[in-house]
């Protein structure tokens, strides 16, 4: 999985937000694909070595400090409020942006966090909620991103909300998002951060990402540890 979707690529130990977003705004827009190739899990955990050793986890360090889970309502897909900040509260929430349209950055991680759920036991997936968030509410609705999130976790929860809903959660979250121009037949593509953040449930901060090139193994051994230690980076 990409780090960015279109041109957009990147391998990191530490990442600072303000450093996607600069990489994003120097967008020239691309096809409608996701073309290219990504960051191998070598390149990552090499450079994330250091990182590693200080917080016990595998995942990229937000260095610009941790974000804080928005106090934002949107709308889930049995189209009822969904507060971000209450009903995510005393989770370990894996969160990721994206849109169902999206050719492989978007279904790819949703694969892979489907099967990292399904490979823990119980008691630990019992306290993790994965949430993913549409870039693209025009398109995805509450109908159409349940039936697209069912092929991967029928537990994963998505959700979308208005223009303004979506794109004041972006910002919030110092997540770039850049809608390409439309094709001939009215299809288009959203460039838009490919990575996974990890919020630790006892402060409701996300401290760990992962973009493309963590394996399963990985980020379940990481949620683990968020969910019986914390986060003690």
């Amino acid at each position: 999985m990409p780090f960015f979707t279109h041109q957009f690529r990147a391998g990191i130990a530490g990442v600072s937000l303000a450093t996607m977003v600069f990489a994003v705004a120097a967008c020239g827009g691309g096809s409608g694909g996701n073309g290219g190739g990504s960051t191998t899990p070598a390149d990552l955990n090499s450079a994330n070595a250091a990182a590693a050793v200080s917080t016990g986890l595998k995942g990229a360090v937000i260095t610009s400090g941790a974000v804080a889970m928005p106090d934002v309502t949107l709308t889930d897909t049995s189209g009822k409020p969904f507060n971000l900040a209450t009903d995510t509260k005393g989770y370990v929430t894996m969160f990721y942006m994206g849109y169902t349209h999206c050719p492989d950055a978007c279904p790819e991680a949703m694969a892979q966090m489907g099967a990292v759920m399904s490979s823990l036991p119980a008691n630990i997936s019992n306290k993790v909620k994965v949430v993913f968030v549409t870039t693209d509410p025009a398109r995805d609705t509450p109908q159409a991103l349940r039936t697209w999130l069912d092929q991967f976790d029928k537990n994963i929860i998505g959700l979308t909300g208005s223009a303004q809903d979506i794109t004041g959660l972006e910002q919030t979250m110092g997540i770039p998002v850049q809608q390409e121009p439309k094709n001939a037949d009215g299809t288009y593509g959203i460039d838009h951060l490919a990575a996974v953040f990890a919020f630790a449930a006892q402060d409701q901060k996300a401290h760990i990402l992962y973009p493309g090139g963590f394996s399963n193994a990985d980020i379940a051994s990481d949620i683990t540890t968020l969910v019986t230690k914390g986060f003690t980076g």
